[in-house]
């Protein structure tokens, strides 16, 4: 793939969530990284200037990558001071119409939050059916049951009740 990565790392998540230590490992140039604890008008904001910057660059561009990492909920991503930003305005400012410089250029955006509030009750690690394991180790494990469904990576190719060609 030649040519420019773009790319622009958002995260509303407090340094004791991680938030911090998240940016740090991207290892991303410091033009494509904003502060954690971003309010969800900073992000709209950050967004507004991470694409208009792509539409001064004159170089060649082959793909752009939009992480934000924060609390969530269905089709919406919440800022640092609680209020709510729509996923399509994260996604939609890089349109073809709206972005015509990044037309047929590949556009990948990762959304490390939450879309609901139903708790996964998870798969306990260590379940009293197994036999295999002593009762008295089994006691001495921790009972943390991570969630059933974790660790997916979901690609769509539309957004939610749309439909490509």
């Amino acid at each position: 793939m030649s040519g420019a990565k773009k790319a622009l790392m958002l995260s509303a998540v407090t340094a004791d969530e991680g938030g911090e230590s998240d940016m740090q490992d991207a290892n991303l140039d410091s033009e494509d990284m904003v502060p954690t604890n971003s309010s969800a008008m900073q992000m709209r904001e950050n967004i507004q200037s991470f694409r208009n910057n792509i539409m001064r660059d004159q170089q060649h561009i082959s793909c752009i990558l939009v992480s934000v990492s924060c609390h969530g909920s269905v089709d919406e991503l919440m800022g640092a001071d609680t209020n709510r930003i729509k996923v399509r305005e994260i996604i939609e400012p890089f349109s073809d119409d709206n972005c015509p410089r990044l037309k047929g250029i590949p556009k990948i955006f990762i959304l490390d939050a939450c879309r609901g509030d139903v708790h996964e009750e998870g798969v306990h690690r260590y379940s009293p059916q197994r036999t295999d394991i002593n009762m008295k180790i089994m006691q001495n494990r921790t009972n943390y049951a991570p969630p059933v469904i974790n660790d997916m990576f979901t690609v769509y190719p539309a957004m939610l009740g749309s439909f490509t060609t």
